[in-house]
């Protein structure tokens, strides 16, 4: 087997043993030959060129085919070809500067001994291709003197200060605020403890809100100890209750229903209710019978409750202040001084709940009137009149 290396036009051979100058731009194309003699075979078709052999700037590149048949292929013919190839230029090598120093920095501290820095970049130029770094270091430190440091000062609450309250009506919430800046905290002073709002209940003006009955409650029972009571029940104007300018509930709280139990004994007397009542007149023309002539206080127990007249005979009983309940109605009662057995006044009992009594009596024109009595004053007690046969 012969090998034969030619160079003609950009080829190289060697049937040409002179050398021969390289043309700067032609195409070189190497060729390899297999000089084997006979019959040239049949070469396949070029394959693809091959990469660059330089990144950037000149380099080579190849490509090559083979025979494909038994016939012995010529030796003059290519089998391997390479040609100059240049992805890129190649950027130009130079070395990095730096540039001018910035200003220095703020103090790192607000007082006392800290330091302050400044920064440089190494762009001018910046280092290209294989050029070299700048050298050195791109940040530079220096001590500072921020002045002499003062005293701490702790913070300070200012006074509460009042917002609006909450509702224009009715119960609402009133915030207050304060700040910590009576003083503000300086040079590492403390800030304030606490809380800075504040609440508390306020009311502009109630709620203009119309009364309403609640519930009726049970009857009490008839629990007099003989003769006629009554049974009461009751209700209150707290569904809601008025506020404001509302109005109160219309209607009675108390509902009372008439009720008995056995007959009194001949000590207790019991009057005529129907013809009592049937004098009942609301002439307040003149002093009652308390304040007048005391001869005129028995009248009305003489008159409706069928007593004697003979005040000797007439005996004070239980007290009624806490025993309301339990006294007969239309009976004869003695009002008595605290702590004396004076009677001031007579009368018959009309009705006695909670804390009112009523009694009639009759003034100075024998007139009979009922007389409101608080069982809530204490310089009066109210008791039963017995009568001794």
């Amino acid at each position: 087997m012969n090998v034969g290396i030619r160079l003609s036009a950009g080829r190289m051979s060697s049937e040409c043993p002179s050398r021969q100058k390289p043309i700067k731009g032609l195409l070189f194309i190497m060729v390899i030959g297999l000089r084997i003699g006979g019959v040239s075979g049949l070469w396949s078709s070029w394959g693809e060129w091959s990469a660059c052999s330089k990144s950037c700037d000149s380099g080579v590149r190849f490509r090559a085919r083979h025979c494909m048949t038994d016939s012995k292929c010529s030796s003059n013919d290519e089998l391997l070809q390479q040609e100059m190839c240049q992805i890129r230029p190649c950027a130009e090598n130079i070395d990095g500067s730096w540039s001018d120093w910035a200003h220095w920095g703020e103090c790192s501290v607000s007082c006392d001994l800290g330091y302050k820095q400044r920064i440089r970049s190494c762009d001018n130029p910046a280092p290209q291709g294989s050029g070299h770094g700048c050298q050195g270091s791109g940040r530079e430190f220096d001590s500072c003197f921020a002045g002499a440091c003062q005293s701490a000062i702790d913070g300070g609450w200012t006074d509460f200060v009042d917002s609006h309250c909450s509702t224009t009506c009715g119960p609402g919430v009133l915030v207050s605020t304060r700040t910590c800046t009576n003083p503000a905290p300086q040079n590492g002073g403390k800030n304030c403890e606490g809380e800075k709002l504040a609440f508390r209940k306020c009311e502009i003006r109630e709620c203009t809100v119309d009364g309403a009955w609640g519930a009726w409650s049970f009857f009490s029972p008839c629990a007099v100890i003989c003769g006629s009571g009554y049974r009461h029940r009751t209700r209150s104007c707290s569904n809601p209750p008025p506020s404001g300018e509302g109005k109160d509930c219309q209607g009675a709280a108390v509902e009372r229903l008439d009720c008995s139990s056995a007959a009194c004994p001949p000590d207790i007397k019991v009057c005529d209710k129907a013809s009592l009542l049937g004098a009942v007149t609301k002439s307040t023309s003149c002093s009652t019978l308390a304040s007048t002539s005391s001869a005129l206080d028995t009248l009305v127990i003489e008159t409706y409750c069928s007593a004697t007249n003979d005040t000797t005979k007439w005996k004070l009983g239980i007290e009624i202040h806490n025993n309301c309940d339990l006294i007969p109605l239309y009976t004869p009662i003695g009002v008595v001084r605290a702590g004396t057995a004076h009677a001031l006044q007579y009368g018959v009992l009309v009705e006695c709940y909670v804390n009112n009594l009523q009694m009639a009596t009759k003034n100075c024109h024998d007139d009979v009137i009922i007389e409101n009595h608080s069982l809530d004053d204490t310089t009066r007690t109210y008791h039963m009149i017995l009568f001794e046969n």
